[in-house]
Order: C-alpha cells, then sequence, then structure tokens
C-alpha cells in the first residue's frame, strides 16, 4: 500500500514540458504577426511570462489581465506598441493547446503510479488549454482528474482552491496526499497553505530563496517512486 494514496501532480514543468511548450507556441505566434524570433525574444519572454504568473499568483491580477499584461510587455518591448495583446495571446494560446511535449520520464512515472495511487492534476494553467492539452496527450491515459484554476475559482497556492480539490476527493484525508510540483511559490506554497505533504521537482538543483520548506526534494521524477510508496 502506498504511503501517499492520494498524489496531485502539477503539470507544467512537472509531467509537461512548458520551456518547450512555450518556444513553439510563442515563435508561432510571432510568425503569425510576422515578426522576429530568437533565443532573444524568448528569453524576454519567459521573464515577462514569469513576472506575471507571480502577480496572479499572489492575487494581484487576474487571469484575463495576466494574459493581456504578458503580450503589451512583450509588444513593447518588441517596439511593436500598436499590436493588441488579446490577438497575440488568442494566437499563442492556440498553438500551446497543442503542445504535449513529455517532461523527462513522466510516462514511466504515471504507468509506476497508475492502479496503485489515485492521480489527479492541479494546475493554474489557463483552462481551455490545459483541456486541450489534457485531451490530447497522455496524461488521459493515467489520471482521471484535472482540476483547473479557473474552473475550480481560486488558483494555487491559496488554501481555498485546496479545500476545493478534497470537497471533491472526499474520500481522502490530506495525511493521505503528496503535491509533486516544480514552483516553490505555487504548488510546495499551496501545500503548506493547505496541510500536505510536498515533493519539489528541481531538476536543474535551483537554490531555495523563499521561506517554504518542502517536505521532499527530487532532481529526476523517477526518484518520487519510493518517497509515495515509503520505500
Amino acid at each position: 500500500m502506498a504511503k501517499y494514496p492520494l498524489v496531485l501532480l502539477d503539470n507544467d514543468g512537472t509531467l509537461m514540458d512548458f520551456k518547450q511548450a512555450q518556444a513553439h507556441a510563442l515563435f508561432t505566434m510571432l510568425e503569425q504577426f510576422g515578426l522576429e524570433t530568437g533565443p532573444e525574444v524568448l528569453s524576454a519572454y519567459d521573464a515577462i511570462n514569469n513576472s506575471v504568473w507571480e502577480e496572479f499568483e499572489r492575487g494581484e491580477i487576474t487571469k484575463p489581465q495576466l494574459q493581456d499584461k504578458r503580450f503589451v510587455l512583450l509588444a513593447e518591448h518588441l517596439g511593436k506598441k500598436d499590436l493588441d495583446p488579446k490577438e497575440m495571446n488568442l494566437a499563442y494560446t492556440a498553438a500551446l493547446g497543442m503542445c504535449t511535449f513529455e517532461e523527462p520520464g513522466a510516462v514511466d512515472l504515471l504507468k509506476a503510479l497508475y492502479g496503485k495511487c489515485t492521480l489527479a492534476v492541479i494546475t493554474n494553467g489557463i483552462e481551455r488549454v490545459q483541456n486541450s492539452r489534457y485531451n490530447r496527450s497522455f496524461l488521459k491515459d493515467y489520471i482521471p482528474y484535472l482540476f483547473v484554476s479557473e474552473a475550480m475559482g481560486a488558483q494555487k497556492p491559496s488554501k481555498d482552491y485546496f479545500d476545493k480539490v478534497f470537497d471533491i476527493l472526499k474520500d481522502f484525508d490530506r495525511s493521505d496526499a503528496i503535491i509533486l510540483g516544480d514552483s516553490l511559490t505555487a504548488d510546495m506554497a499551496g501545500g503548506k497553505n493547505a496541510g500536505v505533504a510536498t515533493c519539489w521537482y528541481n531538476p536543474k538543483g535551483l537554490k531555495n530563496n523563499t521561506d517554504v520548506v518542502p517536505t521532499y526534494e527530487i532532481k529526476e521524477l523517477s526518484e518520487f517512486l519510493p518517497i509515495v510508496f515509503g520505500e
């Protein structure tokens, strides 16, 4: 029997390779608008996107404001202030919704957990994008639950979000659950707020500069299995 019979899994950067998906979607959108692509533009957008998502996680902006702001800032960076951020966002999210790139070891991890634990995706991603990727990808074969913040009416790392998750997963106590994710500010902080064990997926060996202390830390997804099964 698993030590943690309920496994709550972040998607982007944990199960799916978000960096690869982001680059593909960004360049697809930029090419549609006849704009330059390349490493510098990707780096600038990545910094912008990370910044506005952190604002969202802190409750400082709404999801629609996030989607507009990141492309307003990108257009300013490109010197193209006349571009419509809503059109840019629609083109970007349409391309992103087609991307199902796997994080290394994700399918093997789900195969090993499937049938032994109840699995659920917990994500702050845009609902239509997450639904599209879920339905097109390997996730659907192993994970029966998809909890998208837009549909839940609350987002990670709020306690309210996890309260709603456990309202649906009524058969589990919080001591039964563990969160696996790559974000200290959304996933690990969410676990702290919700009273749930956490495992920080940190493949690059980043330094933890927050006051959030994960229960566990791993560099490869395969290292998660002995944690779940208490080995």
